[in-house]
């Protein structure tokens, strides 16, 4: 099994186990769990096809589970959440993922104060960053922040809707 998508569901402990376990999914590449209801995603960040994970999209309660053991995590999408995009911040910061390329908060709740956070991120091999097409959820100065930051500089590809700060590959 390549992709699992268990979005919208409530995983308990037992279910957990067995996906854990589970030798199906020993090279899975890529994994949904937005909006999953669990008390047990420690125990899927414990299942050693969590290293084999490429892809990832979820909301914030899963990443201090999953992202120490996503070795090979490349892309990293934030699915829509309350959670201030300030403290799902703080959360990739505390683990951040070796081999990270693409952050796409595009359903992420994204704000002046989160872009702050995303702009102090180190990952060194991050060349993609792609903001929701809101107007008004965030400022300009804010966006120019991120961009000349370190992290901005690195950025090969920059999306936040805004003709004159996007940086798309061409």
């Amino acid at each position: 099994l390549d992709e699992l998508d268990l979005s919208d569901n409530d995983l308990d402990p037992e279910a957990a186990h067995y996906l854990a376990e589970a030798k199906a999914l020993r090279e899975l590449k890529v994994l949904r769990l937005a909006n999953v209801k669990s008390t047990s995603f420690e125990r899927l960040g414990k299942a050693s096809w969590m290293r084999s994970v490429r892809v990832l999209a979820c909301n914030d309660q899963p990443l201090p589970h999953l992202l120490p053991r996503a070795e090979q995590l490349h892309t990293l999408e934030i699915a829509p959440s309350a959670t201030p995009l300030a403290k799902i911040a703080q959360l990739i910061a505390a683990n951040p993922p070796p081999s990270l390329l693409v952050l796409d908060l595009s359903k992420a709740r994204v704000d002046d104060a989160g872009l702050a956070a995303i702009a102090k991120l180190e990952l060194p091999k991050l060349v993609s960053l792609v903001l929701p097409r809101v107007r008004g959820a965030f400022s300009t100065p804010a966006i120019k922040h991120v961009i000349e930051s370190k992290l901005g500089r690195q950025l090969v590809s920059f999306d936040c809707g805004i003709a004159d700060f996007d940086r798309l590959p061409g």
